[in-house]
């Protein structure tokens, strides 16, 4: 998963994006005057510009904080961006993250969950689901000292990570293509990142795809996954072990199972 640190911005660099005020005011028979790339632009906003009560709910300060269920109102509403033809993956996340970094984790929907946790399970961590929806699922995940996520992918899918409290190391990676033995893949490395309360992390179904996180003292994360894990996408999820680094500077990774 591609990542910053707190205080920092994404590596993705993002074209200037249209106001709400804009958008009402743009009629749909301008919009084909635009060509390719101004159409491409704004297909994600599309779906905003028939009616007032989407643009005003995400017509909200950039600076407000947000209560859950405002959060997930306007998450739903930015998740229709993957029915578009021409999907802009950075570009959603960066919507994504600038409304996670505003959820006011102090309400009560997620502080009942947070009190409720005990550790079930040794050497993973607990994993909860915060909301989900047939277009995006928001999970709460809490980690104990040394526990670990191996590196898995997530296929066809976006995911933005949010830390909450604590420290962990995640390692991400771009599948390059088949590897030299028969279920082995060819890795990039793109990141290791150490997350800390306010870093945000990224990854798209095409680039840093791949990760792996290892918690150094009690860590809270909140991952917003677009598409969610459905009964297809976690079979064809899958886990791997890294090999070492080729002299290309690349890895090497077995496919487990």
């Amino acid at each position: 998963m591609k990542t910053c640190a707190q205080g920092h911005s994404d590596r993705y660099t993002f074209s200037r994006t249209l106001t709400m005020p804009e958008l009402r005011h743009l009629r749909r028979r301008e919009i084909v005057t635009l060509g390719a790339r101004g159409f491409l632009a704004l297909t994600a906003a599309l779906p905003f510009l028939g009616g007032a009560d989407h643009a005003d709910t995400l017509a909200s300060s950039p600076s407000e904080s947000l209560a859950w269920q405002r959060f997930i109102d306007q998450l739903a509403i930015l998740a229709k961006a993957q029915e578009a033809p021409a999907w802009d993956q950075p570009a959603y996340l960066g919507q994504v993250r600038e409304l996670l970094l505003r959820c006011d984790v102090a309400d009560h929907h997620v502080q009942d969950v947070i009190k409720r946790y005990r550790n079930a399970r040794r050497n993973f961590p607990e994993i909860h689901d915060l909301h989900r929806q047939q277009s995006v699922q928001v999970c709460l995940l809490e980690f104990e000292k040394g526990e670990r996520i191996d590196l898995h992918d997530h296929p066809d899918m976006t995911g933005c990570i949010r830390c909450l409290a604590g420290r962990v190391v995640v390692r991400n990676f771009t599948e390059l293509g088949p590897g030299p033995a028969d279920k082995q893949v060819r890795l990039r490395h793109e990141a290791t990142v150490t997350m800390v309360a306010g870093s945000t992390g990224t990854l798209t179904s095409s680039t840093a795809n791949l990760h792996d996180l290892e918690a150094q003292e009690f860590t809270r994360l909140i991952d917003v996954f677009t598409p969610p894990y459905n009964d297809d996408r976690g079979r064809r999820s899958r886990w791997f072990t890294l090999g070492n680094a080729t002299a290309a500077g690349e890895y090497t990774a077995a496919v487990r199972g």
